[in-house]
């Protein structure tokens, strides 16, 4: 059984705790392989079809999408022949039904073919994440995800080597990127910033940048620092091909926060203490690098970008108070560029409540409070996942972002999951667990504590 803790520093009560429901204890090979693969397709997420707009984040069909309807698929498919009880499924569908509601009562959604693609992400993505929080309550496939997340990240990076190596017309005649998308753009010192299989390198960068809660992961998990090293390598090449200083920042603070803990998940003194040297000592030898310098000390821009951001977050929280039920992307854009002369806020919370209102806002964030209470090893993932994104989110508008809506589904499930399991603590004979374990064996015991 799994011990419960405390708190995000891991500290272990006495009393053991009960898997959430619907999980089980070991999962198949077939399963295994998907989520590996669903982690390795978060970050190579390849574009698959045409169609859409690359300024507003819904350019073409992308792998999760068909990776996303798969995986729906398959809950149904295990839902309805295993006689599971539908009550957290039914719980998980009134939690995206009220995130995309408005979205349906707004005459002008209909008429606006961008939000309608992420709303619709948001349902399929949305039942997807739930059967990936499911399975991601077994460690080993917890473990599985994160490397497929890391090598997502190593395989991106080749991607940006073959751009800088000016043969991109190859990636175009394998498929992997469209040939409507830039290359690069220009930095404002004139260096290229290339933008690997996104639309912009900011958004490459940090898509780059959520391998940095797998990399985390193993640190506090397994005490495992290679994952680690491998995640900051990718972290570097990212940043040297799309000079986004946003996703760096995000990611290696991630990375940062692992290091505090020791092995019983508690947050020392002296640990802080070395790891903040070790974190000076870092920057400054990247600081002898002028890929690095060139970005954070001698561009002449900082200033003026971070007066830019203010401004336009500002902008976008005017829009959310005047549009408290949500705007189409489209006149939100419209709105913004005739305030700002931008089409975003340069800030993912903004955004999100821009898009859906400020009840689903509060219900992403109870999701991401929630998901900072730490009690088994797939909370350990599911937090630093949580941390990562908010550090993005204080950057970028990343939410249309395929790869950002498959981690919010996968983080707004894991938080319901864990409602339904308080509400069977409290009301121990209600049947919140299906009335058949998914797997073949075990006895009258286990059976309703596993998927």
């Amino acid at each position: 059984m799994l011990l419960k803790k405390s708190s995000f520093t891991g500290r272990p009560l006495k009393q053991p705790t009960k898997r959430l429901p619907l999980t089980r204890s070991s999962i198949s090979g077939s399963q295994k392989f998907l989520l590996f693969l669903l982690g390795f397709s978060i970050e190579f997420n390849i574009l698959i079809g045409g169609g859409g707009d690359v300024s507003l984040g819904t350019s073409g069909y992308r792998i999760t999408d068909f990776l996303a309807i798969a995986t729906a698929c398959l809950l149904g498919f295990r839902v309805l022949i295993r006689r599971a009880n539908v009550l957290v499924l039914g719980l998980f569908g009134l939690l995206l039904a009220i995130i995309v509601s408005f979205r349906f009562f707004d005459p002008s959604f209909w008429g606006e073919s961008h939000t309608q693609i992420i709303v619709g992400r948001y349902l399929v993505y949305g039942f997807a994440g739930l059967y990936v929080a499911l399975l991601l309550d077994n460690t080993r496939a917890a473990d599985l995800f994160c490397w497929g997340l890391i090598t997502g990240l190593l395989a991106t990076a080749s991607i940006f080597i073959i751009q800088g190596a000016g043969l991109s017309s190859e990636l175009a005649a394998l498929g992997i990127k469209s040939t409507g998308i830039e290359d690069f753009v220009l930095s404002d010192v004139g260096t290229s910033r290339y933008t690997g299989l996104w639309g912009h390198p900011n958004e490459a960068g940090h898509v780059a940048a959520l391998a940095s809660a797998a990399g985390a992961y193993f640190v506090v998990v397994h005490r495992r620092f290679i994952p680690l090293t491998l995640v900051a390598i990718g972290l570097g090449v990212t940043f040297a091909y799309t000079q986004n200083r946003g996703g760096l920042l995000a990611g290696g603070a991630t990375l940062g926060i692992s290091l505090l803990f020791s092995r019983q998940r508690r947050l020392e003194i002296v640990r802080t203490l070395t790891s903040a040297f070790s974190i000076v000592v870092i920057v400054t030898a990247l600081l002898q690098f002028s890929t690095f310098t060139s970005r954070f000390l001698d561009d002449p821009m900082i200033e003026g970008n971070y007066e830019e951001r203010l401004d336009t977050i500002w902008a976008g929280i005017h829009v959310v108070l005047d549009y408290p039920f949500g705007v189409p992307i489209r006149e939100f854009s419209d709105i913004m560029t005739s305030q700002t002369g931008l089409p975003t806020p340069h800030n993912g919370f903004v955004y999100f409540a821009a898009i859906f209102g400020l009840l689903p806002l509060i219900i992403l964030l109870t999701a991401f409070a929630n998901s900072l209470r730490v009690r088994n090893d797939a909370d350990v993932l599911c937090a630093f996942l949580t941390i990562q994104v908010c550090l993005s989110f204080l950057f970028e508008q990343l939410h249309p972002n395929c790869s950002y809506t498959f981690v919010l589904c996968v983080i707004l499930a894991r938080a319901s999951l864990r409602v339904a399991a308080s509400g069977r603590k409290a009301a121990p004979h209600a049947k919140l667990v299906p009335r058949y374990s998914w797997v073949r064996g075990g006895d009258a015991r286990t059976r309703g504590s596993q998927v």
